[in-house]
This record gives C-alpha cells, sequence and structure tokens, in this order.
C-alpha cells in the first residue's frame, strides 16, 4: 500500500491480533469530492453547500460517503 502523505484512510481492528490497521481505501472528504458544489445564489438560512450526486443540501464540507471521487482523479 502506497499512503499518501495528508490523506485519510480507512482504519479497522485486524480481528486475529486486534491491533489497529490501515486499509489502502481512502477517505474522501466531501470539500475534496467532484461532487461538492458551493452555491452562492441562495442567500437564506440554507449553508449553500450540493451535493450534485445525491442532488441535495444535506451536506458538509467534513461529511463523507462510499461514493465519493477526488476531484481530478474522473
Amino acid at each position: 500500500m502506497s499512503v499518501k502523505v495528508g490523506c485519510e484512510y480507512v482504519g479497522y481492528i485486524d480481528p486475529w491480533t486486534d491491533e489497529e490497521r490501515l486499509s489502502d481505501e481512502e477517505v474522501v472528504r466531501c470539500r475534496d469530492c467532484a461532487c461538492f458544489s458551493v452555491d452562492d445564489s441562495d442567500h437564506d438560512y440554507r449553508t449553500g453547500w450540493w451535493c450534485k450526486r445525491w442532488y441535495t443540501d444535506m451536506v458538509m464540507p467534513d461529511g463523507y460517503c462510499a461514493w465519493a471521487s477526488r476531484k481530478g482523479s474522473e
């Protein structure tokens, strides 16, 4: 596994040794995802953060999901 500096990886507990380990699966936060969008045209109480994949404003920049893809990696 090659680890990139500054990236987060999915962790797990090894069932045989009870040690904490990292998988090779990278966590992509919403703010770094290709589907994340900021809409500045809406000036009411909403945040203006949007997920283009699910077309919802129920996202936070520090959030994540299983379908995230890093910007520029398509």
